[in-house]
């Protein structure tokens, strides 16, 4: 096989075509090393964000340092990105690394999932992402489709990933039968949502490629900054969430108007908790005075079965960036 290539190629021609340069060609060199400077970069940002909501986490990756699986874990995503002929993949893959840094997932987790983001390109990955958040019921177009997994399934069949996201096991498609026929539904598997996870500082730069039904900006929406501007200025917030994970037992759900039934969506949108510790309702009571005077209404309400609900109200564009930044469902 080499030496009929050789007879048609002739040596230069092998060499352009495998690549075979002088590891001290200046252009090569030059190359190599803006590839590697770009890899840290990456890394190095996609950390500063993630460090935000993780104390003390340069001890915590260091210590893992001391860890050969964790090592290998590393040297796997510098190999993946080492051979990737695209830009934009290889700056997916640095905040892939970033992301499996974090101790919060098991390490055999981790390394599944870099075998798993291996098979997905970037549009794969914001693609998933937009169907993973996809709230409602309703598509860009305002048909009903009853329910969140029916109108996923609808919108998976629209988008050009499908196979790939089908295939890398990060998405499920499935039927339900039924009275006058079954329905088709769509959910992201918990690899899915792991691989989000792990790619989430990604994400929160490059955002899904397709506009997502139940988020569609409305003319009234404050953009993203001047909403995280008004919370910073609300310092109770993150000290009541704070407060809320450290409860064993809290039921959270965001009352959005986007899936509503027609007739409600002007009902006022509301954060609700349900919190299973009766005797922690004191120090709610307590925290509510602070919101006063803020756009965020809090309110405390008795509840059911040993437990009482806080409730935060304030307008939706506000109350979503809440939801989201903190994991809550919408309802």
């Amino acid at each position: 096989m080499v030496n009929d290539l050789v007879g048609k190629l002739g040596i230069e021609g092998l060499k352009f075509l495998f690549g075979l340069q002088k590891v001290n060609d200046e252009t090569f060199s030059v190359e190599v090393k803006k590839l590697y400077e770009d890899w840290v970069i990456e890394i190095d940002k996609a950390l500063r964000i993630l460090a935000r909501d993780f104390f003390d986490l340069d001890n915590a990756i260091e210590r893992q340092f001391q860890d050969r699986q964790f090592m290998n874990l590393m040297r796997n995503f510098r190999l993946e990105a080492a051979r990737e002929a695209m830009d934009e993949r290889r700056k997916m893959l640095a905040h892939a690394a970033a992301g499996a840094c974090m101790p919060t997932i098991d390490l055999g987790r981790r390394a599944r999932l870099e075998r798993t983001i291996r098979e997905l390109d970037p549009d794969d990955v914001r693609g998933l992402y937009g169907l993973k958040q996809i709230v409602g019921r309703y598509d860009l177009e305002g048909k009903d489709h009853v329910d969140t997994d029916r109108l996923r399934h609808h919108v998976l069949t629209t988008i050009t990933v499908k196979e790939s996201l089908l295939a890398a096991g990060v998405v499920q498609e499935g039927t339900h039968a039924g009275w006058g026929g079954g329905w088709t539904f769509c959910r992201v598997t918990h690899l899915g949502l792991d691989t989000l996870s792990l790619l989430k500082t990604y994400l929160i730069e490059k955002g899904a490629s397709f506009s997502i039904p139940g988020r569609q900006k409305q003319p009234e929406d404050r953009t993203e900054n001047e909403i995280r501007e008004i919370l910073d200025n609300i310092p109770r917030v993150k000290l009541l969430f704070d407060m809320l994970d450290g409860i064993e037992r809290v039921g959270k759900q965001y009352n959005s108007p986007v899936c509503r039934a027609p007739k409600e969506k002007d009902k006022e949108p509301y954060l609700l908790f349900n919190v299973f510790a009766l005797d922690r309702r004191a120090e709610f009571e307590e925290s509510k005075q602070s919101f006063s005077g803020t756009e965020i209404r809090f309110e405390i309400e008795d509840g059911w079965d040993g437990c009482f609900q806080v409730k935060l109200y304030g307008r939706h564009d506000l109350l979503r960036l809440l939801a989201d930044d903190f994991d809550i469902g919408w309802f």
